[in-house]
């Protein structure tokens, strides 16, 4: 429905009389205001409820029976982070003593590196060996 009249009027941004004037023009408006009447007249309509019905069901929702809920375990969360804590500080321990300077050194412990390094091609943008 591209007319909004109807949004409109139900916002109250205009008139009953405005409204009313525009529905005799407008079938979209008119089916959807006869719908939404139709509706209001449905749930204002008084419903007898037999007797003994409320005490039946009530009766059936408590032979029903629930599934157990899971509680919530901490003692998992916790195991979890403890690993997690672990290996962080087992890292850094380990990485404390690392010699992270050799691979860039020029020292003799490996010619073949030295040679890599003296050729430029870690300084070498269009090289297949840059990192």
């Amino acid at each position: 429905m591209s007319c909004k009249q109807l949004y409109r009027y139900i916002r109250s941004e205009i008139t009953e009389q405005e409204f009313s004037n525009h529905i005799r023009e407008c079938d979209p408006c008119r089916e959807q205001s006869e719908w939404i009447r139709q509706t209001m007249d449905l749930l204002d309509e008084k419903i007898e409820v037999p007797a003994g019905l409320t005490p039946k069901v009530m009766q059936q929702i408590k032979s029903v029976p629930w599934p157990m809920t899971r509680r919530f375990d901490p003692g998992k969360y916790l195991q979890l982070a403890a690993v997690i804590v672990a290996g962080i500080l087992l890292g850094v321990l380990l990485g404390k003593n690392a010699d992270s300077g050799t691979l860039l050194t020029k020292g003799k412990k490996d010619k073949t590196l030295n040679k890599f390094i003296e050729y430029g091609h870690f300084n070498d943008n269009n090289s297949l060996y840059r990192f």
